[in-house]
């Protein structure tokens, strides 16, 4: 019974040595399955690694970016702002010029002007103001203009100055500046028809002056009393003319000696006028310039109708110690004045004409009535 028992068990343990030599071929072949699976693993693992640098690689340029094009700008134009608050102009226009914000060129121009101001180079600043809004440019406009303003007036651009101060607007004392340009202008206007001799014009602009008022060395309260010193020269300058008919004769004498003669006196309905300007020396004498039309017989006729007339002008320049007397006096002509109004006599004598007669042709203007003051 225990032989067999045994023959049994040797069985049992034959059968599961059998089993488990039938079974260790399949069992080896596992890890041989797991193996392959393995380098499986290790060749798509590589590519896994290239999307993983690629994602890093590409996020690191996505910061770049926005570090260069967001960060950098965001901080450079938030610098440019506390620069130019701190009016470091230059160095706030160089933040301004890193930055991408819309308004940065506005702001680099607004910089410009700010250092063009800061140098008076008024020219500039306005140039670059020219359209600007942001900040105070408005005001800036103003004060370039005021500056152009300054420099102008003291060059002696009266006219452009007074343009400039206008332009200026309200900024500080334009106003008055603009004033000043104008009642510069007009007193120059004054001098200039005071030197010119036109005395009754002048003493008219001078008037409407401040009599307070003075520039380069020009006076106004002294040339008024210079006019109101000479007023009766004063009232010389301008145009005469004649209220009356100006008179003519022509005359033929026979120059067998007995003085017979005959002729027709003529009247001149035309208008003549003289033209007078008085200029004031500096050392108190009176230069009297101008000249006076008329009108003269150049023939004789028996009959009236054939009598021929010539016009023609005496031009003078005179000086007297006060009122003129005699302006002009040579060709036959003189020109006087007195009693207020100017004479003018003509007369001349031809006796070479013919060897039978000698003839006389004369003629007198008087310029008595005033009508323009210069």
């Amino acid at each position: 019974m225990m032989e067999e028992e045994r023959d049994r068990q040797s069985d049992s343990v034959g059968v599961e040595n059998d089993d488990r030599e039938s079974v260790s071929p399949e069992l080896s072949e596992e890890p041989q399955e797991e193996n392959t699976g393995a380098e499986i693993n290790e060749r798509h693992f590589p590519k896994r690694k290239v999307a993983i640098v690629s994602a890093c690689f590409a996020a690191v340029v996505v910061i770049e970016l926005i570090v260069a094009f967001v960060a950098v700008p965001s901080y450079e134009y938030g610098r440019g702002m506390e620069c130019l608050g701190q009016g470091n102009y230059q160095e706030a226009k160089d933040c301004f010029s890193r930055s991408n914000k819309d308004d940065a060129s506005d702001y680099i121009s607004y910089c410009d002007a700010m250092i063009a101001l800061a140098d008076g180079d008024y020219e500039a600043a306005l140039a670059s103001l020219d359209g600007l809004d942001v900040e105070d440019s408005v005001e800036c406009r103003k004060e370039a203009f005021y500056g152009r303003g300054r420099a102008l007036f003291e060059s002696g651009s009266l006219s452009d100055a007074r343009s400039a101060f206008l332009q200026a607007g309200d900024y500080q004392d334009a106003s008055s500046k603009a004033e000043l340009c104008q009642n510069a202008l007009n007193l120059l206007d004054a001098e200039k028809e005071y030197d010119q001799g036109h005395l009754g014009r002048a003493q008219d602009k001078f008037e409407s002056l401040p009599e307070d008022f003075e520039y380069k060395d020009i006076s106004v309260a002294s040339r008024l009393k210079t006019l109101s010193d000479n007023q009766q020269i004063v009232d010389l300058c301008g145009t005469w003319i004649n209220s009356g008919t100006a008179t003519g004769s022509t005359k033929q004498y026979w120059s067998a000696g007995d003085n017979r003669w005959e002729g027709w006196d003529l009247d001149m309905a035309g208008q003549y006028k003289l033209e007078i300007s008085c200029i004031i020396n500096d050392d108190g004498t009176i230069r009297y310039k101008g000249s006076a039309e008329f009108e003269y017989p150049t023939n004789y006729s028996s009959l009236s109708s054939l009598v021929k007339t010539s016009k023609d002008k005496a031009s003078f320049d005179v000086t007297f110690d006060g009122l003129p007397d005699t302006l002009y006096e040579k060709d036959n002509t003189e020109l006087t004045y007195q009693g207020g109004s100017f004479a003018l006599s003509y007369n001349k004598y031809d006796d070479a004409y013919s060897a039978h007669f000698n003839y006389e042709y004369s003629c007198n203007v008087i310029y008595d009535t005033k009508t323009v003051s210069n």
